[in-house]
């Protein structure tokens, strides 16, 4: 009998004639638990990558966020954490009241509002740029009254919505942060709050 095999020579290969496709295969199935893993791995990709895009979104809003979940966890020291290192201690104003002094302040004012156990939340109304004047000012102040060289690159003003709720009761109130990126850090230099307050 003759052979039937497609011949492989260079002279075949060269008028047209070559050897057939292997036949295609029948795709893998994943088995549920595999698909599972699959999907969980996609999943933790997605929430990771969307968690990492928020941070880097809005860093400006971490001191912030680490100022009222200190007032939330009734911690002066977490509260604290929202101010640049040099600042806490420093007696920031005419009566000599620290930063810490201030945070004290505030959650006391807090508890006796809404009790020992509440919640509190905030959403950003509107964001507005420091001037640059304004921050070279602060730059100059923060070196002659806390003898402090540091560079204030960026802040904001912002507008806030916080809201206070124990139990049944809730109260919405609009309160205004000045953040500002200190020696590449985003921080906060006084307690949020509103300005026409007396």
């Amino acid at each position: 009998m003759a052979d039937t095999q497609t011949p492989t020579t260079p002279e075949a290969q060269q008028s047209g004639i070559f050897q057939p496709k292997p036949p295609m295969q029948a795709p893998k199935v994943l088995s549920g638990e595999q698909l599972a893993k699959r999907v969980a791995i996609v999943l933790a990709v997605i929430l990771i990558a969307a968690g990492i895009a928020i941070l880097f979104r809005n860093p400006f809003l971490k001191p912030v966020k680490k100022y009222y979940k200190g007032l939330e966890q009734q911690s002066v020291d977490a509260m604290s954490e929202a101010f640049p290192a040099w600042l806490v201690n420093a007696e920031v104003d005419d009566d000599t009241i620290t930063v810490h002094g201030m945070c004290d302040v505030i959650l006391t004012s807090a508890v006796y509002a809404y009790g020992t156990d509440f919640d509190v939340d905030y959403e950003l109304i509107t964001r507005t740029d420091v001037s640059e004047s304004r921050l070279e000012q602060l730059e100059s102040g923060i070196a002659v009254r806390y003898e402090t060289e540091v560079e204030v690159s960026k802040g904001y003003t912002l507008k806030l919505l916080v809201t206070y709720s124990a139990g049944d009761h809730e109260a919405e109130v609009t309160e205004y942060a000045s953040v500002y990126r200190i020696n590449g850090t985003w921080c906060i230099l006084d307690v949020p709050g509103d300005p026409n307050a007396e």
